[in-house]
């Protein structure tokens, strides 16, 4: 896949030192609150880091202007031939 740019954004695949970023919401009681998971330590960081850099249903969103991960989205093939969405933000990001 190529990289989505659009006038603040840079959508593309994660990449192993993704990880910090990555702690940073996922490590947020608040941000996970309704996902079907707990927060992360950063070794689960580093390891989930990893995992969705190999993993195709994972994007991760970037700032355009510093390069920063501030979230990403999840788009999955399910059964019966449909398609799971999913997002998750930075908290200091969103709104």
């Amino acid at each position: 896949m190529e990289n989505i740019i659009t006038d603040r954004l840079i959508i593309r695949r994660f990449e192993q030192n993704d990880w910090q970023d990555l702690y940073e919401y996922l490590s947020d009681k608040e941000v996970v609150a309704f996902e079907p998971y707990d927060i992360y330590s950063k070794n689960q960081a580093k390891e989930e880091a990893i995992r969705r850099s190999n993993n195709e249903a994972f994007y991760a969103v970037c700032l355009k202007e510093n390069g920063k991960l501030i979230g990403n989205l999840y788009l999955g093939k399910e059964d019966f031939s449909t398609w799971e969405l999913g997002y998750v933000f930075n908290r200091k990001y969103q709104g």
